[in-house]
């Protein structure tokens, strides 16, 4: 005779679990709208979709840095099981909205600098994902723009200041100017539409941008 294992009815009638993403945007949709699309492809080609086994809720800050504490704190209150959110605001309201949450950074300037792990080696916490050291490159800038531009003295950095990153960056930049003898002129740009008056500024006073 054969033998055939039953499972016990209450196990096979146990639905699947659907994992519950957070994603808070920093930007609007359409700025960010590619990086969306690029992190849905990836989720699909993982095996995760939408309405079968994860649900995914999207909150955007629109450039307002200000109002990311309280979208963090509404996903929380919604319960996800992972937190993604994306630059050095965003993931600094994630961090201060939850210990507990695993909180993943789309990407960072420098998770190290910024607090958000104890070292690249062993991250601790709850935060992981990726860093790609945008400070060291602001010296990187500096020599590509003084090669392009040998006759350059003077330099406009453009950087927004509602960013804890542009901080951090700002004296790398400093340092590698410097050594130079190159003097800085930091520009504080918090809106896009605000370049529409900085780069005609910029060109009338003949300075170039790092």
């Amino acid at each position: 005779m054969g033998a055939v294992a039953l499972t016990p009815f209450a196990s096979r009638a146990q639905p699947r679990k659907i994992w519950r993403i957070g994603c808070m945007w920093p930007g609007s949709p359409d700025a960010y709208g590619k990086r969306v699309q690029a992190f849905q492809t990836g989720l699909r080609e993982l095996g995760y979709e939408e309405g079968r086994n994860i649900t995914v809720e999207t909150l955007w800050g629109d450039g307002k840095y200000a109002v990311l504490p309280g979208l963090a704190a509404e996903l929380v209150r919604r319960n996800v099981d992972v937190l993604v959110t994306h630059s050095t605001p965003g993931i600094s309201a994630a961090k201060k909205a939850t210990a507990t949450i695993p909180i993943v950074m789309a990407l960072v300037g420098d998770a190290f600098s910024a607090g958000f792990v104890s070292s690249l080696a062993r991250p601790g916490g709850n935060i992981t994902g990726m860093t790609n050291f945008y400070p060291e490159l602001g010296a990187k800038r500096m020599d590509l723009i003084t090669q392009s531009l040998p006759g350059a003295r003077h330099i406009a950095v453009l950087l927004n200041p509602d960013n804890a990153t542009s901080v951090v960056n700002l004296k790398y930049i400093e340092t590698a100017a410097a050594a130079k003898k190159i003097t800085l002129h930091p520009v504080e740009v918090r809106k896009p539409e605000e370049f529409k008056t900085i780069i005609p500024e910029m060109v009338r006073k003949k300075i170039a941008a790092a």
